[in-house]
């Protein structure tokens, strides 16, 4: 498996895009500040649904954990992220 890195080129929105839009992953608030120092997944994960990706969210153990679908809510799999 590739291991990703957060980096200072890439927006944390874009990261996430590539780390779990239709991948299957998911990733709860915890492990994202533990593995990838991002803090605020939920914020990130509202800006990504309003520029359309379909956000998937379900309580796990206390915690809420969010995926990104391949398609956006135009059935489109285009990247809306520059």
């Amino acid at each position: 498996m590739a291991k990703y890195r957060l980096n200072e080129n890439k927006s944390q929105r874009q990261f996430l895009v590539d780390y779990l839009r239709g991948s299957g992953r998911t990733l709860t608030p915890t492990e994202a500040n533990k593995k990838f120092k991002i803090q605020k997944l939920g914020s990130r994960m509202s800006e990504l649904r309003s520029v359309g990706l379909q956000i998937t969210k379900q309580k796990m153990h206390n915690e809420t954990s969010y995926g990104i679908g391949a398609l956006d809510k135009y059935g489109s799999r285009k990247k809306l992220l520059v």
